[in-house]
């Protein structure tokens, strides 16, 4: 793939983030991913061709969050991914882009998508490289703990009742074994450390105080425990299947 052809690409993802009304799916969510996905294939024998559409995805997959100006929790993460990858290959198709690396990155966000996604990476994607899906899907899934991130959804939170909910409802989701369950070895590791940071964020006296005065002592000091029982039973794990 031609390096102007996936500079361009970035680029026009990068500006279509910036419009973004979401503040918690902005260009700085979309930049993470591609660190992530970056740092998760270090000790991986990923092509050249392979890694850019992964950095293709990770910046495209929440380009649809940018055609809305109410963005939804509720029910915007079951189409965003599919509507971004048709936005993707929409913009392919126009700018003169295609290639089976711009190909492959649509069907990379198209797959990475909730209710579908696992139908559609069994008629997409090859079972070799299924285990790109997988990349793509835990490098989004560490973002939502990262303390940057984390930072914005306060500040939102503190002046939106949708956000308000839809905080506590994200906490109860993403606090547990299921949606923190990464399907990459790398990633398996590299969640229980941004825990420790997230766990260690949380705990400082300003942000603490913070969650109790919006939600309360008692829904603070379970969701403190429920994130430590889960970062154990994944140290646990993760020292078992390395015995």
């Amino acid at each position: 793939m031609r390096k102007k052809i996936f500079s361009q690409l970035i680029k026009a993802a990068q500006t279509r983030m910036k419009t973004t009304r979401d503040p918690i799916h902005d260009e700085t969510h979309a930049a993470r991913t591609a660190q992530y996905v970056q740092i998760l294939i270090q000790d991986m024998r990923i092509s050249a061709e392979h890694t850019q559409a992964l950095l293709i995805a990770a910046w495209w997959h929440d380009v649809a969050r940018t055609i809305t100006n109410k963005p939804s929790f509720v029910w915007m993460p079951f189409i965003d991914d599919i509507l971004s990858a048709i936005m993707l290959w929409w913009h392919i198709l126009r700018t003169g882009s295609r290639c089976d690396t711009t190909r492959f990155a649509v069907r990379l966000i198209a797959c990475k998508g909730m209710g579908t996604g696992a139908f559609l990476t069994r008629i997409l994607i090859q079972k070799r490289h299924r285990i790109l899906v997988d990349l793509i899907r835990d490098a989004d899934k560490l973002d939502f703990f990262t303390i940057e991130r984390m930072a914005k959804v306060l500040e939102v939170t503190s002046s939106s009742l949708i956000y308000h909910v839809g905080y506590r409802v994200g906490y109860r989701w993403c606090t547990n074994t299921n949606y923190v369950k990464m399907k990459t070895k790398a990633a398996k590791k590299y969640i229980i450390f941004l825990l420790q940071q997230f766990l260690s964020w949380l705990k400082q006296p300003i942000i603490y105080t913070w969650h109790t005065e919006q939600f309360g002592k008692l829904w603070t000091q379970k969701t403190l425990h429920r994130i430590e029982r889960m970062m154990q039973r994944l140290t646990l794990k993760l020292s078992s299947a390395t015995v």
